[in-house]
């Protein structure tokens, strides 16, 4: 019997060491994560700084529009609106995470996407199609609240693993990591989520001076004209959708589409 105990007794106290040491860096004194499926402000920009990293570097897949002489002047335009609905009350992180925008040289897709780190990328096919100032900002709040909120963490770290996450914040490249960058243009919202997102978007630009229905708007046209959008396609949604679009902004002012300043704009992207 006391050989039992005394079996028993070395197992947990082999648990608690392995327990302790897991719960500290092996260099260095101070705490790591205890908790990996918990990602701070710090720890999703850590995580969306790589992100950038491996996206820009992915040139085969993601072809960022340099930020030259030529289109300087849609990005500086394109960034004056993201940056303007960051600094709103409505965004928890707003002043946590690196915000920004980054446009993708691609005509034949019609996509956006937000990185842990508030990056927001959007193709040249979607700016296009895109139609007014009142859309495109209707776009940019629906895709901050994925970063702002929980919504974009939860699905990486469903797919991938909150572990594999958190190597990327200790600043380690998993062998996942290209996959992860490749997997933000391809994630999948449920209808609850989206509805949320829109909710959010409207809570943002319902302070401004904008007609607050451009996502009605942009799936309005969608059915009119029988777009496939891949934005959209992974944003699904019912006919309920457009009720409480126009529910939500009930309470918002009529406002403007600022229609030929977007248009003199997205005219100069190649």
């Amino acid at each position: 019997m006391k050989q039992h105990q005394s079996g028993l007794m070395f197992l947990l106290l082999c648990g608690f060491l392995l327990c302790f040491s897991a719960c500290r860096k092996d260099d260095e004194d101070t705490l790591v994560h205890l908790d990996p499926d918990e990602f701070t402000a710090e720890d999703r920009t850590a995580i969306g700084a790589r992100l950038d990293e491996i996206i820009l570097s992915q040139t085969g897949t993601y072809n960022v529009l340099d930020r030259n002489s030529q289109n300087r002047a849609v990005y500086e335009y394109l960034e004056t609106l993201f940056t303007s609905l960051v600094n709103t009350d409505v965004v928890n992180f707003r002043d946590e995470l690196n915000w920004g925008v980054k446009i993708l040289n691609d005509a034949d897709s019609r996509n956006a996407f937000i990185t842990p780190s508030g990056t927001f990328y959007i193709t040249t096919g979607l700016l296009k199609f895109v139609q007014s100032e009142h859309e495109i900002i209707s776009v940019m709040g629906h895709e901050i609240m994925y970063a702002d909120g929980d919504l974009l963490m939860n699905k990486l770290e469903l797919q991938f693993g909150g572990d594999i996450l958190y190597d990327i914040v200790l600043g380690n490249d998993p062998l996942e990591i290209a996959d992860i960058a490749l997997s933000l243009q391809e994630i999948k919202y449920a209808e609850p989520e989206v509805l949320e997102a829109d909710i959010y978007s409207i809570d943002i630009i319902c302070d401004f001076l904008y007609d607050p229905h451009g996502m009605k708007d942009i799936l309005n046209r969608i059915v009119a004209d029988g777009e496939q959008l891949t934005w959209t396609t992974n944003r699904p949604s019912s006919d309920d959708r457009i009720q409480i679009i126009q529910q939500s902004a009930g309470g918002c002012g009529p406002g403007n589409a600022f229609q030929d300043r977007y248009i003199k704009h997205i005219n100069m992207l190649p």
